[in-house]
């Protein structure tokens, strides 16, 4: 991850220069017809899969749906934060992929890292870790990338930013089902019956 965000770094002012050099006005108003859409859709997505799961008592669906809001809202709040920390420069504002104003840019205005490709990637990385469906994953991590890519041709982000909000969305996608995972108690009290009559046993996983 670390050796993509640097990759991608060096990339930033190429990467900008082809895609609004090739497509101008029309590529900007793209990007930003799906940038508009891409966070209501993944949030109305995750609370129709938590909605469907608890109407149809499907416990897995509620969990997925649970999850993917709950990583979403989560990768957020550290993203925004992160933002304010860094205080990079949008593009469009052209001060240059070098320009960065620790805690003196609103998070509005900075740009590291994409707000929207984070929770895409957040959606994409909770939904893909409750399903084995090959197709679903592929789908998900799809859709997160084409909002990451709509984000550049808008103009609102380099490169670099659409990676590191693909990166910390991942991440918070992965800890957020790990975290909510229903699991064993470690302590179980087990009962048993042999010849010598009923009795309990302590079992203690490690």
């Amino acid at each position: 991850g670390a050796g993509a965000l640097l990759v991608a770094g060096l990339a930033d002012q190429t990467v900008r220069a082809e895609i609004q050099g090739a497509g101008g006005a029309a590529t900007r108003a793209t990007g930003r017809d799906v940038s508009r859409w891409a966070p209501p859709v993944a949030m109305g997505l995750g609370l129709g899969l938590a909605g469907a799961g608890v109407a149809t008592r499907n416990g897995s669906l509620a969990r997925t749906g649970r999850d993917a809001i709950v990583a979403m809202a989560a990768a957020e709040l550290v993203g925004a934060a992160i933002k304010v920390l860094t205080g990079r420069a949008r593009p469009d504002a052209g001060l240059g992929p070098g320009d960065f104003a620790p805690l003196q840019r609103a998070e509005r205005d900075a740009a590291f890292p994409s707000g929207h490709t984070t929770m895409a990637f957040a959606f994409a990385a909770a939904v893909g870790r409750h399903s084995r469906s090959r197709a679903v994953r592929l789908g998900a991590y799809g859709a997160a990338g084409l909002v990451g890519a709509a984000r550049i041709a808008a103009d609102r982000h380099w490169t670099s930013d659409v990676v590191g909000g693909a990166l910390l969305g991942t991440l918070a996608g992965h800890a957020v089902v790990r975290r909510l995972e229903p699991r064993a108690s470690r302590l179980q009290v087990v009962p048993t019956l042999d010849d010598g009559g009923v009795g309990v046993a302590l079992r203690v996983r490690f």
